[in-house]
């Protein structure tokens, strides 16, 4: 992965869950999720898992960033 210089100096930055979640690691972006209009049935069924603890834990699991702090097992 490519470490990311984040100024004049020649200190960089890796891409980690830790560093996309604080913010240092400078490309690091959001997943936006939109429907249109309140989510129901299925899509509103996923949308709450994915939001979950349970969610959230796959997410980090699979190397990305969780959008909230979670403690997982």
């Amino acid at each position: 992965m490519a470490c990311i210089s984040t100024g004049a100096d020649d200190t960089c930055v890796g891409p980690t869950v830790s560093t996309a979640s604080d913010g240092s690691y400078p490309i690091a972006r959001p997943l936006l999720m939109y429907t249109n209009g309140e989510p129901a049935g299925k899509v509103g069924e996923y949308l709450g898992w994915i939001k979950s603890d349970a969610g959230q834990c796959i997410i980090l699991e699979k190397g990305y960033a969780p959008a909230s702090e979670v403690q997982c097992s």
